[in-house]
């Protein structure tokens, strides 16, 4: 999980936003096996509810062992995988700030623990 806290607000975020080439494929491969159980992570009410999508760049272009299944899960072409949610100065200076951070963490960790899975 990564917060930012500047003087007008800041966000939470969490995932892999800037992976190198070896981890990019790790996860790449692990998206390609294991897609339907990344869309239901996604889907789930309190991910969404913290931070609607997953996010992250597209490539343009993919190494060749990824070309076909990218037609059936086209989350293959990112090359970023990340959760981002921007939150105004007031939301961590509420009394429930805490408490608020650690649903948001929680609403991320199960893909957070997806991901963690690609380098095992």
């Amino acid at each position: 999980m990564y917060i930012e806290i500047g003087a007008k607000g800041g966000g939470v975020a969490g995932g892999c936003y800037e992976p190198d080439k070896e981890s990019l494929a790790s996860i790449r491969d692990l998206v390609m096996n294991e897609s339907k159980e990344l869309h239901k992570l996604m889907k789930a009410k309190a991910f969404v509810s913290a931070y609607e999508c997953l996010q992250g760049e597209k490539n343009k272009v993919l190494p060749a062992e990824f070309k076909d299944a990218a037609l059936k899960e086209p989350l293959l072409y990112n090359k970023q995988f990340y959760w981002w949610k921007q939150l105004p100065i007031a939301a961590f200076t509420d009394k429930k700030c805490v408490q608020n951070l650690f649903d948001m963490y929680k609403a991320g960790k199960p893909l957070s623990d997806f991901f963690i899975q690609a380098f095992e």
